[in-house]
């Protein structure tokens, strides 16, 4: 079988230093207070994620359980909110931030010069919107920050992880011929390191898994849809049932 000679390679590497890191975790476990930042790898510079003790796990998962009911249960606690579907968010009319001075400046103009304004547009609803977005935006501001540490811990974890998989692949691989009986466990690894490789000089990033995080969805111009592209909403548009966690799916109507 033709060994990863590229694996090999990363994982012995990893193996050389992983002394010296574990001397930085095992201080960052004596210390009193739980540190946010992760150990570099002093050898290859990446970063290395604390360990995740038994007790963390135990304590997470009741956690993240209790979060998750409470969130599902928020979305519908929240008045007016509902979910755009995917092919109907590129018809919303995209936003820049702070384009919510603008709206509420025409809100201002339709006050003082009400007979240049149609009967159909209502300046009250328009500067209604404008409060409402401003009170989702907090909201969005909380939920951001905690995604991010999800975002973050997970990236870290994960190429945590990853990076001692690779070590132990090269171990159990430069023993293959003596252990025939490991040949199930490299095998299949074996072909996933090289169809990563294969994606990789073809141009396209390799799937290893390392990676985590939120892809923003992308809009008709290619713009990302922000939270403040309520406003730029057409007037016009129903609420239907379907959406996630029983939330409305809204679909503009057709003019």
């Amino acid at each position: 079988m033709e060994t990863d000679s590229e694996a090999a390679e990363e994982g012995a590497t990893e193996a050389s230093s992983r002394k010296e890191v574990n001397n930085v975790n095992n201080k960052k476990k004596q210390s009193a207070v739980p540190s946010s930042a992760s150990a570099a790898n002093p050898v290859t510079g990446r970063v290395v994620a604390p360990p995740v003790t038994p007790a963390i796990l135990a304590a997470t998962e009741p956690v993240v359980a209790t979060l998750v009911s409470t969130l599902d249960g928020a979305i519908l606690q929240v008045p007016g909110l509902f979910v755009v579907s995917t092919s109907m968010k590129p018809k919303i009319l995209k936003t820049r931030d702070g384009c919510e001075t603008y709206i509420a400046s025409m809100a201002g103009g339709m006050a003082k010069f009400p007979s240049l304004i149609p009967a159909d547009i209502d300046p009250v609803e328009l500067a209604n919107a404008v409060a409402y977005v401003a009170e989702l935006a907090k909201l969005q501001t909380s939920l951001a920050s905690l995604t991010k540490a999800v975002d973050d811990t997970m990236l870290a974890q994960r190429g945590s992880a990853w990076s001692t998989a690779l070590e132990v692949y090269t171990i159990f691989q430069r023993q293959l011929a003596s252990h025939p009986e490991l040949e199930p466990l490299v095998a299949p690894m074996a072909a996933y390191l090289a169809e990563a490789r294969k994606g990789k000089a073809g141009g396209d990033a390799p799937d290893s898994g390392a990676s985590s995080g939120t892809v923003p969805e992308q809009g008709a111009a290619g713009g990302t849809a922000t939270g403040s592209s309520t406003a730029g909403t057409p007037s016009g548009g129903t609420a239907a049932p379907g959406g996630s966690g029983g939330v409305p799916v809204y679909y503009p109507d057709k003019k």
